[in-house]
């Protein structure tokens, strides 16, 4: 595979370096050649050929990579091809796909759509995705915010799932490689899905995966979310009450997991707080204390004048100076007294807030169960 995927760099490099003999081809060009005009030519002809040999071995590089590695190592390379959509826009195209079925024509190829009929406020227009690399055409660009995106969004959220049966089709699916999926061709089982809120220093939304093959053996919850890559089709079905408790105990013991997660996330920011709230209250306190320890200075030194003074006059002017110092100095000590308690009160106001915003709410909604297959 090593050798298919990324040897096509190197066959394009055995190609100008034997078959075409490159050297060969240079040294023809300064032979037969007489002006540099003729020279430059000849150059750009060879380049010419060369871009097209690069860009065919490119070709098979990328077609090689898509068949051979999963959807993962896709999205981690950051490919810039146009045959390449991120996880988040494949399921939104998905969900149109099923949630305007009747109302609009979809092309796959250009992953554009034609929506034939108005919906609420949205009349007929056509839409077309935005792809990596890839430049704007004419036509609206469909996203999420697109008010038929929301549109979409809003009645995928609205649905009401029943238990049912779900066939995955691994056998026809196309586009990319999804390796967990064909591990578990021939298999079937049980899944279930629920949405878990948590509000806390941030609102999140995490889903929770659970299921198990018949005979028991547990499924990651990547394993669950990767069957959701493969299309499919779906059958009527009952799911027995000991797999529905067994999954609803699976569900319950992962949203446990999940919350300690999030009150160690919420741990880590709140010591995070504390520590930097410690540096801004030092650093507060040690300004006034360098300013007094300025003014204990001016003291001594004034001292030591007043006691080399050699004149009443001299003695007098130092003696002033004197007393306008250590009043400031007073009026200093009283300012830090005061200046310390008033950043301790805002110290222990910001950590209370920090502490009543980690404080935790949490929601489970178990959004559905369904009995899986593999084929």
């Amino acid at each position: 595979m090593f050798r298919g995927v990324f040897g096509s760099s190197d066959e394009v490099l055995g190609t100008v370096e034997s078959g075409i003999d490159f050297e060969q081809k240079i040294l023809d060009i300064y032979q037969q050649c007489r002006t540099p005009e003729e020279i430059t030519a000849e150059f750009d002809k060879l380049q010419k050929e060369m871009e097209e040999k690069i860009k065919a071995g490119m070709k098979t590089a990328t077609d090689k990579l898509f068949e051979n590695f999963d959807v993962d190592v896709h999205e981690r390379l950051k490919l810039s091809v146009n045959e390449y959509l991120d996880r988040y826009t494949r399921y939104f195209w998905a969900l149109s796909k099923f949630e305007l079925d009747g109302l609009a024509e979809f092309n796959d190829d250009e992953k554009s759509l034609h929506l034939k009929k108005s919906v609420g406020s949205i009349s007929e227009c056509k839409l077309k995705l935005i792809r990596q690399n890839e430049e704007q055409t004419g036509l609206e660009i469909y996203r999420m915010n697109h008010p038929l995106g929301q549109y979409v969004l809003e009645k995928g959220l609205a649905e009401n799932p029943n238990p049912g049966k779900i066939i995955f089709d691994i056998s026809n699916h196309t586009g990319y490689k999804l390796s967990q999926v064909e591990q578990l061709k021939g298999k079937s089982g049980y899944l279930s899905l629920a949405k878990y809120s948590v509000t806390s220093l941030e609102d999140e939304e995490y889903l929770l995966f659970v299921g198990s093959l018949k005979d028991g053996t547990r499924l990651d919850a990547e394993q669950c979310q990767k069957l959701f890559e493969c299309e499919g089709y779906s059958q009527d079905s009952v799911i027995p009450d000991n797999v529905q408790t067994m999954l609803d105990k699976e569900i319950d013991i992962y949203a446990d997991g999940t919350l300690e997660m999030v009150n160690q996330k919420n741990l880590e920011y709140v010591r995070e707080e504390e520590e930097q709230l410690d540096k801004w209250t030092e650093d507060m306190i040690t300004a006034i204390e360098k300013e007094l320890d300025l003014v204990k200075k001016q003291i001594r030194e004034a001292e030591r004048s007043l006691r080399l003074a050699t004149s009443t006059q001299e003695h007098l002017e130092i003696q002033e100076k004197l007393q306008s110092l250590n009043k400031k100095k007073r009026v200093m000590r009283v300012k830090l007294e005061e200046n310390e308690e008033e950043i301790q009160a805002k110290r222990d106001n910001l950590i209370n807030e920090i502490k009543q915003r980690a404080k935790t709410n949490t929601k489970l909604e178990k959004l559905f169960t369904v009995e899986w297959e593999v084929r």
